[in-house]
């Protein structure tokens, strides 16, 4: 069996791979997940890589105990762009979603620069979450070389119930190596 349908088959243990979570100050917690942080393909077999990734949010605002509404967006290379920041004495141009600001301070990663195409199947998501509840949502991510992936390339937004706030919910960084068997 080709090593890309044994990672869709090990998604069900999902809950036993390490991975990488989060807790709002907002009261959402958030996890991504994916079966290997490691996955070999042969290109010349197949041209596209399928990697299965979960992202889970749980609804965790102890405080009110209100439903909300989380939208999940696929950041794709339409939605990047290059954007320069300044600071003081520096100019630091990056790939970076259009909707971050950074302070001068700011550290900007480099693999947002360079990484390759990653084509997710589902470019938005939503559901209701209600108060103690997670959703996870699937999402299958193509690419089409051997690299390193930070498969966060989401942008999550929460609306609770009785507030017109939009409330950002932070993705932390997670990887996934992509090792082409050729080699």
């Amino acid at each position: 069996m080709q090593q890309s349908n044994r990672n869709l088959l090990e998604m069900k243990h999902i809950s036993s791979i390490p991975s990488t979570t989060n807790k709002s100050l907002f009261g959402f917690i958030c996890k991504i997940s994916t079966s290997s942080p490691v996955t070999y393909h042969n290109f010349n077999d197949k041209r596209s890589c399928h990697i299965p990734v979960q992202i889970a949010v749980t609804n965790d605002d102890i405080l009110h105990r209100r439903n909300c509404i989380v939208t999940i967006h696929f950041l794709d290379s339409s939605v990047i762009r290059k954007q320069t920041v300044d600071s003081e004495t520096t100019n630091v141009s990056e790939f970076l979603p259009q909707n971050i600001t950074l302070a001068p301070s700011s550290y900007v990663h480099s693999s947002l620069v360079s990484q390759p195409v990653i084509v997710a199947n589902r470019s938005r998501m939503h559901a209701m979450i209600a108060f103690g509840c997670t959703q996870i949502f699937d999402i299958r991510l193509s690419v089409y070389c051997p690299s390193i992936y930070d498969i966060a390339r989401f942008q999550a937004i929460g609306l609770f119930d009785g507030d017109g706030t939009e409330v950002p919910i932070y993705l932390p960084p997670t990887y996934v190596t992509v090792i082409d068997q050729r080699v």
